[in-house]
């Protein structure tokens, strides 16, 4: 819903398969995402993803 009103998206999450596959959905309807493999209970992890 977010990126259909226009927003970039940040995804993040561990499972590398599961992001790449949102973030190709999003950006084939038109969205625009990136996505960040990471666990955010790692602080530099949390860093990254900022």
């Amino acid at each position: 819903m977010a990126a259909k009103q226009g927003a970039k998206l940040v995804l993040a999450s561990r499972s590398e398969d599961a992001l790449c596959q949102l973030s190709d959905e999003i950006n084939q309807a038109g969205g625009q995402s990136v996505y960040v493999v990471a666990d955010v209970s790692q602080q530099a992890d949390v860093l990254r993803i900022a």
